[in-house]
């Protein structure tokens, strides 16, 4: 009677664990989802006056803080300030290369960095909005 009632109690306890890392699976596959699917404009560098700006993202459970700087035109450098992530640590450097080398924020996601690579985008993109020149 006693081992009947421990292996119930063994039965609940696994079974409460795979619907919490379910849930939390499922969570985790909408946010990436929703990071897939999030526009990234392309700003018209023309438009900026050389200058650093900053710009933030957030996805949770990721954020990024950058620093861009921009120079005749064009993007010269971006600093990640902060980088609150999972396991996106691998998007830094390779999604700040593609933009610096193509020149657009919108450039192609880590593999396995989706959220991380979208945020960095993002902020990038953020960064250059609030810099835009008005029109006359």
């Amino acid at each position: 009677m006693a081992r009947s009632k421990s292996h119930r109690g063994l039965y609940i306890t696994i079974l409460i664990i795979g619907i919490i890392t379910g849930i939390f699976f499922y969570m985790l596959k909408s946010v990436e989802k929703m990071a897939e699917d999030m526009p990234i404009e392309n700003i018209d560098l023309t438009r900026i006056a050389d200058g650093k700006y900053e710009g933030e993202a957030h996805l949770d459970p990721v954020m990024v803080i950058t620093e861009v700087t921009v120079k005749d035109g064009k993007i010269g450098d971006i600093y990640i300030k902060e980088h609150r992530r999972g396991y996106g640590e691998k998007a830094e450097k390779t999604v700040v290369e593609e933009i610096l080398n193509t020149q657009k924020m919108n450039v192609d996601v880590v593999s396995g960095a989706t959220i991380s690579s979208k945020a960095i985008m993002k902020s990038v993109e953020n960064a250059l909005k609030t810099a835009v020149k008005k029109p006359l």
